[in-house]
């Protein structure tokens, strides 16, 4: 069963980026990279198939799953993803904000 706050998370991502092009856009993959860092970080499990799952339920294409699935494996394996910017794409207290909301 997935964890309700990564599902959140996703909703999140999906609204936040243009997921007809998958992660094409560097500023996309940046803020997947980050959403699921931050779930980590907040102790939120989930799987790299999961997180595949729940992107494709929300409209992703294949590709971008895809590649959401290849990040997420990466993250979990404790490896961090290149990005684009060093800027961070979400507030530090995101997940803290989705863990509030019903």
């Amino acid at each position: 069963m997935t964890d309700k706050i990564v599902e959140k998370a996703i909703n999140a991502l999906t609204k936040r980026i243009n997921i007809s092009s998958g992660l094409s856009h560097p500023m996309d993959k940046d803020a997947a990279i980050d959403i699921l860092i931050l779930l980590k970080a907040e102790g939120h499990l989930f799987s790299a198939e999961e997180i595949k799952i729940l992107a494709q339920r929300n409209g992703w294409g294949s590709t971008g799953a895809n590649d959401l699935y290849e990040i997420t494996q990466k993250i979990i394996s404790g490896k961090k993803p290149r990005k684009y910017s060093k800027h961070f794409s979400w507030n530090n207290d995101f997940i803290k904000v989705l863990s509030e909301q019903n």
